[in-house]
């Protein structure tokens, strides 16, 4: 998608936004900006609205135990954290933004009905938290409930945004 280079500030901050219907929330889908095309480009699964812009939020991305790249192999039954940063665009921590869990069930690579993650803290529904100390988002997902199999980790932002990650769950039998 072309960007108007005169009425950008900072294009490397551009990203590409793609309406995710089911979801109801504008996905995150740059895969790059060429500065020297004025350029913003993304991939996506389905066609519908795009729009490019500069999140008010930036996603630091998944944290460890959840590999980098959004995957992650958890033991059935056992506590699934949830980590990520969230700053501004000047890099400064964001700590009071509110952010969801939400999972589906991934068959034959398409995510089913979404419901709320279910967190092992008492009396915690799918809030994410924010650790003060060290900035970081955390939510403890309950998998207990969960079935064996792949499902999507959707963490959906207060301002419309979401990011997905892509868990697999084995039984304690490894399948």
């Amino acid at each position: 998608m072309p960007y108007d280079s005169g009425t950008v500030a900072d294009p490397q901050a551009l990203r590409l936004y793609h309406d995710d219907k089911l979801l109801k929330s504008w996905i995150d889908v740059t895969t790059g900006v060429d500065t020297a095309n004025h350029t913003v480009s993304g991939e996506v699964t389905s066609f519908f609205w795009f729009a490019a812009g500069s999140p008010r939020l930036v996603f630091g991305g998944f944290e460890r135990p959840i590999d980098p790249g959004g995957t992650r192999v958890f033991t059935l039954g056992q506590t699934g954290p949830v980590k990520f940063q969230l700053t501004e665009a000047s890099g400064r921590p964001v700590t009071n933004a509110a952010a969801r869990i939400y999972v589906a069930k991934v068959v034959n690579g398409i995510p089913g009905v979404e419901s709320p993650g279910a967190s092992t803290k008492p009396k915690s529904d799918n809030t994410v938290r924010c650790s003060k100390p060290d900035h970081k988002y955390i939510f403890d997902l309950e998998t207990r409930h969960l079935s064996s199999g792949v499902w999507q980790i959707r963490v959906m932002l207060d301002d419309g945004l979401s990011y997905v990650a892509v868990v697999s769950l084995l039984s304690k039998g490894g399948k």
